[in-house]
């Protein structure tokens, strides 16, 4: 008998394409006896769905994190409401706090539905009190003797403004469900930990990527005030913490990620790693073959995002143009909107550089296959990873892949590509151009890439593994 599941995502499925969306239609598709229920965290109410939502899918929950009317400050802040944000902010600047935020989150659970949360995050009064906070935490100071200004009402109003967004999620009632999958941690695991907390709803988290470690490569915090980035990096770590001491079951895309998330707080015991899966036959090659093409051709897939740092791949490619000029790049993806300026920054980047964005941007490509049989190298300059799709259906497409050593990368290359450092373009340029100088050494990786994925990353073998998690936390809810 089939469980009722709530899938809960964030900036992705249904209405963004990526890894996570893939694997979240994979996933659904692929253990169609179970009844889907998505809620999905997204910006605005304006966004559309990109993918066609197989049957078992009951429901689809729209979330927008950033649209409607801000609340209006309360007159007269109810005073106990007022003591227990201010707690509730002091918490998210001591490590040593976890309990103490968990029992206050609640509390903020309890505020949010009548909006009262929103209202009190809007307030003066609350303002005030996290200045005082901000004032008396010896926190701030980068090394003993250093001058850190004083918080400014401006950090106040501007930490409150983001984790009054960060905490909407708090206002919907919990679903009733048989099981919570979070596919990220989180503000997705706000959602598992008040099901659980006030229905005893099993809660199964997946990481993909790190979602702390991202949070601190993020760009618009990392160019916030000190104040601000320590109260959300705060935020960040306490629920990051909280998920993992919650979740039934933790089941990341790689055992790299596995460790990190032993490091800090999860119990070994609950980890059980379920890597990506592809089908072979989607990528079948017509021949894996040591025939050079008429140019030779690096292609990325992915999204135009931060993590992706597409800029190194350019600064790359340039010096790939300068040993061999006949080679030409091919970046098949699209930016969210929220990516709009980076990608632009992509874009005046490859002109200032000689590479011409028309010829390298190519945009969503309709044929993923298509896109990898169209290369001689894949490329993949992540600074962030979980167990990236584009690494493994360019092995599963018999090609050779150059790609950076972050989260579980190394993990799917093994020894059938080239593993570089992040950041490094001068590394990816010589590991492009050693491959692209021996296509029998491509062909012969691309043959070995391709057995890898049999053996290991297939579709099969990772829905299996998510039936089995299922199942134990269906057996669980009956017992309960």
């Amino acid at each position: 008998m089939g469980l009722s599941v709530t899938l809960v995502t964030e900036g992705t499925y249904p209405f963004h394409r990526g890894g996570v969306a893939v694997w979240c239609d994979r996933l659904i598709h692929g253990l169609s006896d179970h009844e889907y229920r998505v809620t999905a965290l997204c910006a605005t109410a304006s966004e559309h769905r990109v993918w066609d939502l197989p049957p078992n899918v009951a429901e689809v929950r729209a979330v927008p994190l950033w649209q409607g009317p801000e609340p209006l400050a309360l007159r007269q802040p109810d005073p106990a409401g007022l003591e227990a944000s201010s707690r509730f902010l002091s918490s998210l600047l001591h490590e040593d706090q976890d309990d103490e935020f968990e029992a206050l989150l609640a509390q903020m659970a309890a505020l949010a539905p009548t909006g009262e949360l929103g209202r009190l995050f809007a307030s003066p009064q609350l303002a005030e009190r996290l200045i005082d906070v901000l004032g008396d935490a010896e926190l701030f100071a980068a090394r003993p003797g250093a001058r850190v200004p004083p918080p400014a009402l401006g950090d106040a109003v501007r930490a409150l403004v983001l984790l009054e967004h960060c905490l909407r999620p708090l206002a919907l009632p919990p679903p009733d469900s048989d099981i919570v999958h979070a596919t990220a941690n989180g503000l997705s695991a706000l959602i598992a930990i008040e099901a659980k907390r006030r229905r005893h709803v099993p809660f199964l988290l997946t990481e993909h990527g790190l979602y702390l470690r991202e949070r601190y490569l993020e760009d618009g915090l990392r160019r916030a005030s000190t104040y601000v980035r320590r109260i959300l990096f705060g935020f960040f770590e306490h629920l990051g913490r909280l998920a993992y001491e919650q979740a039934d079951f933790i089941a990341p895309g790689s055992h790299y990620n596995a460790t990190w998330e032993a490091e800090t707080g999860a119990d070994p015991a609950r980890v059980h790693p379920v890597p990506n899966g592809v089908v072979l036959a989607e990528f079948s090659p017509a021949i894996i073959s040591a025939e050079p093409k008429a140019a030779p051709t690096l292609a990325f897939v992915g999204r135009i995002d931060p993590l992706k740092d597409v800029e190194t791949l350019l600064r790359a490619l340039a010096t790939v143009h300068e040993a061999m000029p006949a080679c030409r790049l091919r970046i098949y993806g699209t930016a969210p909107s929220v990516r709009d300026a980076y990608y632009l920054r992509c874009r005046s980047l490859a002109d200032e550089l000689g590479l011409g964005a028309d010829q390298v941007f190519a945009g969503h490509a309709p044929s993923v296959a298509a896109a990898y049989q169209e290369a001689d190298v894949v490329v993949l300059s992540s600074i962030s990873e979980g167990l990236p799709y584009t690494v493994l259906e360019a092995m599963a497409a018999g090609k050779a892949v150059v790609a950076t050593d972050v989260g579980g990368v190394r993990e799917a290359v093994g020894n059938t590509g080239i593993v570089v450092p992040p950041r490094d373009p001068e590394a990816i340029a010589a590991a492009c151009l050693s491959l692209l100088a021996s296509p029998e050494r491509r062909a012969r990786l691309g043959l070995r890439a391709r057995a890898r994925v049999r053996r290991h990353f297939t579709l099969e073998q990772s829905n299996s593994r998510y039936r089995q998690l299922y199942q134990m936390l269906g057996q669980q809810q009956m017992a309960s």
